[in-house]
């Protein structure tokens, strides 16, 4: 403690100016007495090279996609040049078939084309386990990965665990120091500290992921030390829009002036405001957006001068514009007219979207590097698997269509599981009224998680669930059991489950002693010690969502693990019952109640 105080002390006497919340009117390009510097930041991209097109009255509208974003930042750079910083929050690589099948290097070779100064390291980003089939190296593929790419990768938190010391692969540094017109700019990169649980825990349990406050005083000191004129935060964590985020914890613990900016991502929100006089930006997800921050430097000072300081609202990437507004939101428009509420005339014609006074054109340099890609992941992905006669949609409960599909398909592979238990977070998206192709299938369930079975009691189905109704995570995909839980957002229910001595929110023991877990049948309770097998994936087996300390009581000879993948396993359900009716809804297995927080829970 008395080590970050004098770091603080001595960032006081180096740091910029004090940021205010008081923002004047934008001077482009700057003026005599200041020089301006355009910070871009893109988040939780997700694999999402393939721009969407979707039909609007018979015009084809363009969302998103990796050429388009291209012709934007290609604006950027002519008209900035160096003074140009585009960062990027973390989650690069998992969510779609166009770069799981390559290991994200499809991405990679997509960034190596923009002028990306740094990129902040995921938690998805440890997904992919070993480079090659039965690698023994759990992050070989990150490191290829990083290897592979021209931007830096940075991350300030994350230390071994045996040695203390920081963690260092090549192309992977803690903070970094770039030029931006005649400016030193200091680049630090942070890390969710969830990432344990929001990845294979397996893959990173060499590694510590550390509160953020001590390695932003060190490396911001450090970068002061080394001439830096401006820091900046590109971190996988957080927008600053609550007091419990840690973005909002971080920036009014900091002293005043500690960082400049902040490019944010994984909560997959939109965010583009000052946080205690800090602009912080997050562009949702998926290659839909991006975020911008105008930053003026006085040139005398070489501090930056808050009130001119500009954010950008969140920016559309679209390769159309509708008639009347600069966006591409073709749901939204059709869902407007289908409801009488507007004229497709509102919409159309659809014009060329501009930036700056500038047309946008899609990059034809991305195009012919993605092509082998996108060519090879078409062999498999365009197989068409299924129908749905409207679109997907969540329930009232939290549970969703989508969870109802992966349920059927994992009863119908696993008859002998009593109990199907998916974490929630494992649903990236919802599926559209049409055809349904296998690409859509993994793009609702990117991840290669293997089916796993596992015999377990009534006792642990009971500390299985708990986490998955802390209101931390998603709700889960069950089937065989209901679960009541209490809905209410109070530290009654805080517990230490794992005896650690920290009562953290996955934690927070929600579940309803009386009527927690009762039988789908019978409606009968789950009886502590009867033991019955349970059908889930190998993320949770091994730990994911808090859910290790209970599976590593259950030994070895009562887990059966398979080689198929959710993605897989719903396919081939689909084909196997070609003409069923989708989206099916079924009934609510996840049932918030009522009651006091202080009388109801268990004391464990």
């Amino acid at each position: 403690m008395r080590h970050l105080v004098f770091l603080s002390l001595l960032l006081l006497a180096s740091c910029s100016s004090s940021p205010s919340t008081v923002t004047a009117p934008w001077n482009l390009g700057g003026d005599a007495e200041h020089d301006q510097l355009v910070i871009v930041g893109t988040n939780d991209f997700h694999g999402y090279l393939r721009s969407v097109e979707s039909d609007l009255g018979g015009s084809t509208v363009k969302i998103g996609g990796a050429e388009w974003f291209a012709g934007y930042a290609d604006i950027l750079q002519r008209k900035y040049g160096d003074r140009l910083i585009l960062l990027d929050g973390g989650d690069m690589f998992q969510g779609t078939i166009d770069s799981n099948m390559f290991h994200g290097q499809s991405v990679v070779d997509f960034f190596n084309l923009l002028p990306y100064r740094a990129v902040a390291v995921g938690n998805h980003e440890f997904d992919y386990g070993p480079e090659k089939r039965g690698g023994k190296d759990l992050l070989g593929a990150l490191k290829a990965r990083m290897r592979q790419a021209k931007a830096p990768f940075v991350a300030a938190n994350i230390f071994y665990k045996k040695s203390s010391k920081i963690w260092r692969e090549k192309n992977l540094y803690p903070s970094v120091l770039v030029k931006a017109g005649d400016y030193k700019v200091g680049i630090i990169g942070l890390t969710t500290t969830s990432a344990p649980g929001k990845t294979l825990p397996k893959n990173v349990e060499h590694l510590e992921f550390r509160d953020f406050e001590a390695p932003v005083l060190v490396e911001a000191f450090k970068l002061r030390k080394q001439g830096a004129d401006l820091v900046l935060i590109t971190t996988h964590e957080g927008d600053g829009s609550s007091k419990d985020d840690p973005i909002y914890k971080l920036l009014h613990a900091l002293p005043k002036g500690t960082v400049d900016a902040v490019v944010s991502g994984h909560t997959h929100s939109e965010m583009h405001d000052f946080v205690n006089g800090v602009p912080v930006i997050q562009s949702k997800t998926r290659g839909i957006y991006f975020g911008r921050i105008d930053l003026f430097v006085d040139k005398h000072s070489r501090k930056v001068d808050a009130e001119k300081t500009k954010i950008h609202d969140m920016h559309w990437i679209c390769g159309t514009w509708f008639k009347n507004s600069e966006d591409c939101d073709q749901k939204v428009a059709n869902d407007k007219i289908a409801a009488g509420k507007a004229q497709k005339s509102e919409y159309l014609p659809l014009r060329t979207p501009t930036y700056e006074g500038e047309e946008v054109k899609p990059s034809e340099a991305v195009r012919k590097v993605l092509a082998p890609y996108l060519a090879k992941a078409d062999e498999r992905r365009k197989e068409v698997v299924g129908e749905a006669k409207a679109d997907f949609d969540w329930y009232p409960s939290g549970e969703n269509q989508m969870g109802t599909l992966l349920l059927d398909a994992f009863h119908d592979r696993f008859p002998e599981a009593k109990v199907i238990y998916m974490n929630g977070g494992g649903i990236r998206r919802r599926l559209f009224k049409g055809p349904i192709t296998f690409g859509d299938i993994y793009e609702v369930l990117p991840f290669d998680n293997h089916a796993v079975l596992v015999k377990v009691t009534g006792k642990q189905m009971k500390d299985l669930v708990r986490p998955l109704v802390s209101g931390l995570y998603h709700v889960p995909a069950l089937w065989g059991i209901k679960v009541s839980y209490f809905n209410r957002d109070d530290s009654a229910f805080d517990r230490d489950l794992n005896g650690d001595g920290k009562k953290e929110k996955w934690e927070r023991d929600r579940l309803d002693p009386v009527r927690g877990l009762v039988w789908e049948d019978t409606g009968k309770p789950v009886r502590d010690d009867e033991e019955f097998w349970i059908a889930t994936i190998d993320y949770l087996v091994e730990g994911g969502d808090n859910t290790g300390r209970v599976f590593k009581q259950v030994p070895a000879s009562k887990r059966k693990y398979f080689e198929a993948v959710p993605h897989d396993i719903v396919s081939e359900y689909l084909k196997k019952h070609r003409g069923i009716d989708l989206p099916r809804t079924d009934k609510m297995r996840i049932i918030a109640v009522q009651g006091e927080p202080g009388a109801s829970p268990h004391q464990h």
